[in-house]
């Protein structure tokens, strides 16, 4: 997970380069067909895909290019 550390429940989001990314959580059970589906919509809508831990889903884009799937 670049620029993403975890401890216990907290995430550190470590910022490389100065660009104003939003950043979003989704939580939602996934099994692996859906979650490639569901993934899908968010990069379709602007969205990267950054780290998952359980049920919990981490996603950011640049404000310029987020839309909200």
């Amino acid at each position: 997970m670049d620029g993403v550390s975890r401890s216990g429940a907290f995430y550190t989001f470590i910022s490389f380069e100065q660009n104003n990314a939003v950043y979003r959580t989704e939580h939602r059970a996934l099994s692996k067909p859906d979650a490639d589906e569901y993934f899908g919509l968010f990069q379709d809508a602007g969205w990267e895909h950054v780290a998952s831990y359980s049920n919990t889903h981490y996603f950011r884009c640049l404000p310029e290019a987020c839309e909200f799937p």
